[in-house]
Formats: C-alpha cells, structure tokens, sequence
C-alpha cells in the first residue's frame, strides 16, 4: 500500500530539490548559473514526470480493484 505513494511523494522530494538548486545557486558557485538553471529545471519536469506517473498507477490501481 505504502509503495503506491512512494512515486508521488519522491516526485514532490525532486521539485524541493530543483527548486533549492535554482534559488541557492551560491551554493554551487563552482558552476556556470546556466548550468545550474538548466540542471534545476531538469530536476524538477523529472519530479513533474514521477508525480503523473504515480497518479497513472493509482488511478490504474483504483479501476482494477
């Protein structure tokens, strides 16, 4: 039951953490800010992307039960 949810609450852990790297860019000045802009952005449409997936499967779940 816990394993439904796993997708849905890891795709809300990567939108925080693109969202931490995009607004605390200081924190990895070693890189160029593009780069951490664009790496951010990744992050979070991948978030987005386990988060629709995860509501695919419980909404599959849910029709089969």
């Amino acid at each position: 039951m816990v394993f439904k949810y796993l997708s849905l609450v890891t795709g809300f852990c990567y939108i925080i953490l693109g969202l931490v790297i995009i607004f605390y860019k200081t924190s990895f000045a070693s890189f160029d800010p593009t780069m951490i802009l664009v790496f951010g952005i990744a992050i979070i449409l991948y978030g987005t992307f386990r988060i629709w997936r995860g509501f695919l499967n419980l909404k599959n779940n849910n029709d089969e039960e």
